[in-house]
């Protein structure tokens, strides 16, 4: 058994062609070494395979717990090596190109910050963030777990403390079955654009990067610029956004199983996204008990029951279990000012062609009334499949990534009081849900106005609400209907 061993390790080495392999025997070959290797199995079978056998599994017993445990000194392992040469042909095999839109899935960049992990009260910040991409990855594919830290490289200590960031971060990584990596980013306080545009656009290698941003709602004022500078520069990325919104109340990996409603806003275009983060979140232990929700908003009740048989067969063909609501909200209230933002499409769009989009976009008004009495949940209804006309995707393209009305500080008052409306009806009928999802609109270019007016936006249309999860598409990620 030594020697087959011996001899296989051998052959290894000079198949991997490490440096560390260099034979004085000048006319060896690796097969000479699985010649010999066979040699040696096949006398020990001849002799008593029963002995042969169980030498065999003992051996295998003994290298798993070596593994499991560590050796008390490193003299190298072949399966290291091999592992690293599989990885490489890997990746030299995965093109450097988006993937096909079926074969999408969020490849997850996790962005915490140093200050939270300050005391046991603000660990939870990070440490939720992270139990959230655990259950949001399920224990698969991409997921890289940046910390990041004002200081500098040139500083021992600031050094020092990044290494032990790294350290926290696989240690709650590896706590809750989150494969993938954990780095540390040193940035400064005036090199903040240029050390997260650097981070965006290098990190992976190959086709193996991080195509989705999770990251937190700052809680302290002093976060809010690295936050804004986050979301400019992921955006100029082209990357997809994941934001939670009351991280605190997200549950841990340790916790019970929740019950209740999963709810879906679809308000603008990434609904299908939405959709499919639900569905993902709920192949975890934690979620598996929730159902989902799709709610829409129609300005118009006479198409409801149509609108919802449209929609609902759109959901029947993703292959996805949820139930769709329409929520009435056509109550008007007084002469409001008429906007085409494109802040609030209602889900009467669904109905629309294309000629007839462009022909009615400028007829189209918010939303109004949110917080009338008469503001109805439709009853939910049976789809049925051969009772409807042919569905196209294109009905469901009614929003157009535009900044919302953040650069015209004369119509903001304005669409602040719409986002406070419709605060009014998410609250009315999500307020209980385990968790909210909505579609997170284009953010400004400008940093100046993320913090005077798009952190405001999100602030006050999350009022009242526990759980949210905020997620907007770069554009490039779509839900076919083929598996």
């Amino acid at each position: 058994m030594c020697y087959a061993f011996v001899n296989l390790i051998c052959a290894l080495h000079s198949l991997l062609k490490v440096p560390n392999w260099r034979p004085r025997f000048r006319y060896y070959h690796w097969s000479l070494s699985l010649t010999g290797a066979a040699l040696c199995f096949f006398i020990m079978f001849a002799s008593h395979w029963q002995y042969a056998v169980f030498s065999i599994i003992l051996t295998f017993v003994i290298y798993k717990y070596v593994e499991w445990k560590g050796a008390k000194k490193e003299w190298g392992d072949g399966i290291r090596g091999l592992a690293l040469s599989t990885a490489q042909y890997s990746l030299l095999k995965v093109e450097d190109k988006d993937p096909h839109p079926k074969n999408w899935r969020p490849q997850l960049l996790v962005l915490v910050y140093d200050s939270f992990w300050s005391n046991s009260v603000m660990d939870k910040w990070n440490v939720n963030l992270i139990n959230l991409a655990g259950q949001l990855k399920a224990g698969r594919g991409l997921a890289i777990v940046v910390a990041l830290i004002k200081g500098s490289s040139w500083n021992c200590g600031d050094r020092q403390k990044a290494e032990e960031m790294k350290e926290r971060i696989q240690h709650e990584m590896l706590r809750v079955h989150l494969r993938g990596f954990g780095k540390t980013l040193l940035f400064d306080e005036n090199q903040m654009h240029g050390c997260f545009a650097t981070l965006f656009q290098s990190i992976g290698i190959g086709g193996l990067k991080p195509n989705t941003v999770l990251m937190n709602w700052p809680k302290i004022e002093e976060e809010n610029a690295v936050f804004a500078v986050e979301l400019v520069e992921a955006v100029a990325n082209d990357e997809c956004i994941m934001l939670a919104k009351g991280i605190t109340e997200f549950p841990s990996s340790s916790s019970d199983r929740l019950t209740g409603y999963i709810d879906i806003w679809w308000i603008l275009l990434d609904g299908d996204l939405l959709m499919l983060t639900a569905f993902l979140l709920k192949q975890h232990k934690i979620w598996r008990g929730c159902k989902l929700r799709i709610f829409a908003i129609a300005e118009i009740p006479g198409k409801n029951v149509e609108l919802k048989a449209m929609l609902q067969k759109y959901i029947y063909m993703l292959r996805i279990d949820a139930t769709v609501f329409i929520v009435d909200d056509n109550v008007n209230h007084g002469n409001e000012p008429e906007t085409s933002s494109g802040l609030i499409h209602s889900a009467d769009a669904l109905m629309i062609t294309t000629k007839e989009k462009k022909n009615d976009h400028k007829s189209k008004k918010i939303i109004r009334g949110a917080d009338s009495e008469n503001n109805e949940m439709q009853a939910e209804t049976t789809f049925i499949p051969n009772g409807l006309s042919s569905f196209s995707k294109d009905y469901l393209s009614v929003y157009h990534q535009r900044e919302i009305g953040f650069h015209n500080d004369e119509n903001w008052k304005g669409t602040l009081e719409t986002i406070k409306r419709f605060n009014d009806v998410i609250v009315g009928n999500s307020k209980d849900s385990q968790l909210v999802l909505l579609s997170l609109p284009r953010p400004p270019v400008s940093k100046e106005k993320i913090l005077s007016h798009y952190m405001r936006y999100i602030s006050t249309l999350t009022l009242n609400l526990q759980r949210v999860l905020f997620i907007g598409g770069s554009g490039k990620e779509v839900v076919t209907i083929n598996s």
